[in-house]
């Protein structure tokens, strides 16, 4: 099959971007099984291999007034319709050089509902995060820009035929929220990159003080309750470290205004203690699979995610993971096997899954363990090509046919 994906930027060391990382891991994996795979983005960094094109598309007087005019009445308008162009019209340069079976794009924006009425192949559409999920998550008032995003998003989900997701508790969602008719909706995870031997978390050789969080510091990533649970582990364990990898965004405040690391820090953290917090801001992928195997166990607090990148990442170095059972990380692994679950928002329970794991070595290295083995079984780039491959193949025979398939 000959494949086009849309990711929002490219390489994939462009942006710490879920969507990037799927789109590369993908395209690793399906060509990996003899497929051809070609990319499509709105932001190319650098020179990029012959298969990922830059998405050009400069609007035509006619365009700019249909765009000006809808973007005064309907905001972020021009965001859609020139985005959703633009995909098309590069698009069909890579069907002039290459006959294309299949295109998959994000939710995002609503764009499917403009591109699937302007191509003559099946537009798959992925479910990475409804624009409406990560609203309600943060909890602020939604803006004219928010409810015509999500009205878009909305028409698109209601006129799709071609769903896929990576997990069930996005497609429920939606599917409770708007009550779409699709023909063909699938779930299978995003595809990981397995640990090599010599690349796989060790309780033997890790700093078993120290504990790893990956993400941005912010109220969906849940930054509050992680700060929040590091006190209660000090106090049992004084002499523990938290690596901080990602971006400072701050926490979201009622009234608007931000509290950032070094403000829970002071609320929060003894000050003797302060300096056995490690803030690195973003780092690259290689730093953080470095830490990976520095660190004792990896943790994450998140309100929401629809899959959990970091959680399976760690996952499939080996190393053990404590997370929220909420959402699409309730489906990543196997409670008390493969990962210790606790309930979201509460600190006092991960703040003594995180003093298990540290006490209790032998526990670290049979869960971590597990977690890998889990990886190998559901996420591994081969099993997620072979599940991705048979979905496309379905999908393309139904819309040559015609017929809905369930």
């Amino acid at each position: 099959m000959n494949i086009v994906l849309f990711s929002p930027s490219w390489p994939q060391h462009s942006d710490a971007n879920g969507i990037v990382t799927y789109c590369a891991h993908m395209k690793e994996a399906l060509e990996s099984a003899g497929h051809r795979v070609f990319i499509l983005s709105h932001y190319m960094h650098h020179e990029c291999a012959e298969d990922a094109y830059k998405i050009t598309y400069k609007p035509s007087f006619f365009d700019s007034i249909i765009g000006s005019i809808g973007e005064r009445l309907f905001p972020g308008f021009e965001q859609y319709y020139y985005g959703a162009k633009g995909i098309v019209e590069t698009l069909k340069k890579i069907q002039a050089i290459c006959p294309v079976d299949i295109l998959e794009v994000e939710e995002s924006f609503g764009w499917h509902y403009y591109i699937a009425r302007r191509v003559d192949i099946p537009v798959v559409m992925r479910l990475h995060g409804p624009h409406v999920l990560g609203c309600k998550v943060f909890g602020k008032p939604m803006d004219e820009y928010d409810r015509q995003r999500c009205r878009r998003e909305q028409r698109a989900f209601k006129s799709a035929s071609y769903v896929n997701a990576p997990s069930q508790w996005v497609v429920d969602e939606v599917k409770n929220r708007y009550a779409p008719l699709w023909r063909i909706a699938r779930v299978f995870g995003n595809p990981i990159k397995l640990g090599a031997p010599d690349k796989r978390w060790n309780i033997e050789q890790c700093d078993q003080r120290k504990i790893l969080f990956v993400g941005r510091f912010d109220l969906l990533k849940g930054g509050d309750v992680i700060i929040e649970a590091l006190a209660k582990v000090m106090a049992v364990i004084p002499e523990v470290h938290l690596v901080f990898a990602g971006p400072d965004k701050g926490l979201l405040q009622a009234d608007g205004s931000l509290l950032f690391v070094d403000d829970m820090l002071q609320r929060h953290i003894p000050g003797e203690q302060r300096g056995q917090i490690h803030c690195l801001g973003q780092v690259d992928k290689e730093t953080i699979a470095q830490l990976r195997m520095q660190c004792h166990l990896s943790i994450t607090a998140s309100r929401s995610e629809v899959f959990g990148y970091t959680v399976v990442e760690s996952m499939a170095a080996g190393m053990p993971v404590v997370a929220p059972n909420i959402a699409g990380v309730a489906e990543l692994f196997e409670d008390n096997i493969s990962g210790l679950y606790f309930q979201p928002g509460n600190a006092d329970e991960m703040a003594s899954h995180i003093i298990s794991f540290m006490q209790d070595v032998s526990q670290s290295a049979q869960v971590g363990e597990q977690a890998y083995q889990r990886c190998v079984q559901e996420f591994s780039l081969e099993k997620i090509a072979e599940k991705a491959a048979a979905y496309y193949s379905d999908v393309i025979e139904a819309h040559k046919a015609g017929c809905k398939v369930k």
